[in-house]
């Protein structure tokens, strides 16, 4: 038993590092494929993006600013189109921002009641009945933490939403099917 305890301490206490090949020494290929093909992505999202404000910038500007590269009716109207959109978004998203900030300084000021976000008593008492019942079911917390291997009779598996069950019973709902 204490084996086993130590083995899964052992396991919690074990750090998972992450490397990557990129940035170990050698691998020189690699090094170069992935910069040439960062370098390619950038391209292909900067100059579309440029070509599309400089045109839509010649437009608005009546050429004054910005190049020709393309004057087509529907690219213009698409670009309104999501300008317009693009702006919803963001006022939206500020009011949001502005809103749930002046919320949670009222609530650090004690301006306004704070609410719990859960029900923290039922909680307790919904986790104990659950660990009452796996202990009688499986045996104690300890053991089941630490026991290396476990066979569960059959009469013991869960059956579908037992621990659902019992718990909406507790709470005086009918039993969900």
């Amino acid at each position: 038993m204490e084996k086993n305890k130590r083995t899964n301490e052992a396991a919690e206490k074990k750090e998972y590092g992450y490397s990557d090949l990129f940035f170990e020494k050698g691998n020189y290929l690699l090094k170069i494929v992935q910069t040439l093909l960062s370098i390619l992505g950038w391209i292909c999202l900067i100059v579309p993006t440029f070509i599309t404000i400089s045109s839509f910038l010649y437009y608005l500007t009546s050429g004054k600013y910005g190049w020709r590269f393309w004057n087509y009716a529907e690219g213009i109207l698409e670009i309104k189109f999501l300008l317009i959109i693009i702006t919803f978004c963001v006022v939206i998203t500020f009011t949001y921002a502005v809103s749930m900030t002046i919320i949670q300084n009222n609530r650090r000021e004690s301006v306004i009641e704070k609410w719990p976000t859960f029900d923290s008593v039922s909680s307790i008492q919904r986790r104990r009945k659950v660990d009452e019942f796996m202990t009688e079911r499986f045996g104690t917390e300890d053991f089941r933490h630490n026991v290396k291997y476990f066979e569960v009779a059959p009469e013991k598996n869960l059956e579908t939403d037992e621990l659902s069950n019992l718990l909406n019973k507790e709470k005086g709902f009918k039993d969900v099917i």
